[in-house]
């Protein structure tokens, strides 16, 4: 069962949530200023933790920076390998890169950097996978409520995204933190254009997360991958005589 990242009763939860608020809203990064600060702090104290606004949680970056990839980016159709009847098996899904900006940008070095990605399911499909592995009806609406308050240390949540005529560009979605991939950086940018599919039919990118999101996205990375949550001593394993 997934860990709840809030374990305390209601109400120390509730004052547990908003002491978090009051730190998280003190730990911007140096380069957002003025406006910026203003606005990210006020965000976070009206939604943290949820990710359910998608008014607050997407936004489209404009052409004069649109020529790169960023974190936190959502792109189409991204390559996954699994096993099938003891074999490997390659097939693509729509991901969301959690490798940092500046680790995946287009600069002569004398590696390839890796861009790692998470998968993003859409919610309909989730359950459906939650069924078909025997999950029962109440349990999977139980997972649901938690997940959208973004209650799980492991999944992240994607509220849907329409466009001005109301068109879907993306699905409500789950991102499982545990199903990562890879592909190396000039393979991304040689098959995959950094154009939005809204605004170009040849474009890979479906949405790009808001100040918000990217700040919101990178609390759950940082808690799924460097929580001390083991609750072991490694010393007691360790002969020091």
């Amino acid at each position: 069962m997934e860990r709840n990242l809030l374990e305390k009763k209601d109400t120390d939860s509730l004052n547990n949530l908003e002491q978090i608020k009051n730190r998280i809203s003190e730990l911007v990064p140096s380069y957002w200023t003025g406006k910026t600060v203003k606005e990210i702090i006020e965000t976070i104290r009206q939604e943290f933790p949820k990710s359910t606004n998608a008014d607050v949680m997407y936004r489209q970056f404009p052409d004069t920076i649109n020529n790169t990839f960023f974190q936190c980016d959502i792109v189409s159709e991204l390559p996954f390998f699994r096993i099938l009847d003891s074999s490997p098996d390659l097939y693509y899904s729509d991901s969301i890169i959690i490798s940092n900006s500046c680790d995946i940008q287009e600069h002569k070095r004398i590696y390839s950097p890796k861009v790692l990605f998470s998968k993003v399911i859409t919610w309909n499909n989730y359950q459906k996978e939650l069924a078909k592995c025997g999950a029962a009806e109440k349990s999977i609406q139980t997972f649901y409520s938690n997940l959208i308050k973004n209650q799980y240390t492991s999944f992240f949540y994607l509220p849907k995204l329409e466009d001005e005529d109301n068109k879907v560009i993306l699905e409500e979605s789950v991102i499982p933190l545990d199903h990562v991939s890879y592909i190396p950086s000039n393979d991304l940018y040689s098959m995959y254009s950094t154009k939005y599919l809204s605004d170009n039919d040849n474009g890979d990118k479906i949405a790009s997360l808001s100040n918000y999101g990217f700040y919101l996205f990178l609390m759950k990375l940082s808690v799924h991958f460097c929580r001390f949550g083991e609750k072991i001593d490694r010393n007691e394993f360790l002969d020091l005589s």
